[in-house]
């Protein structure tokens, strides 16, 4: 998994239930293949022109960790289907 998500819950002075999440890629060092395309498809979907650095890699550490768990599946999908022979 590259992202770790740890969420706080604590009790505002109102007696309100406040949540914090605080998000931390693990491979801070790794190069960033796709920042320039998800910024283009941020601000197509209705974020600002030039969105956070930050958010910009946590949906890129998303978008590989869904493609790294949908190749990983190919093998088992097509097993199960009986297609390799």
């Amino acid at each position: 998994m590259l992202l770790v998500l740890q969420m706080d819950d604590e009790n505002s002075q109102d007696g309100e239930l406040v949540s914090s999440v605080k998000v931390e890629t693990l491979d801070p060092s790794r190069k960033r293949l796709f920042s320039k395309e998800l910024r283009c498809m941020m601000y197509g979907f209705g974020d600002d022109q030039n969105p956070y650095t930050e958010s910009v890699d946590l949906l890129e550490d998303l978008v590989i960790e869904y493609i790294t768990e949908v190749v990983r599946s190919i093998p088992v999908f097509y097993s199960s289907k009986n297609l390799w022979s």
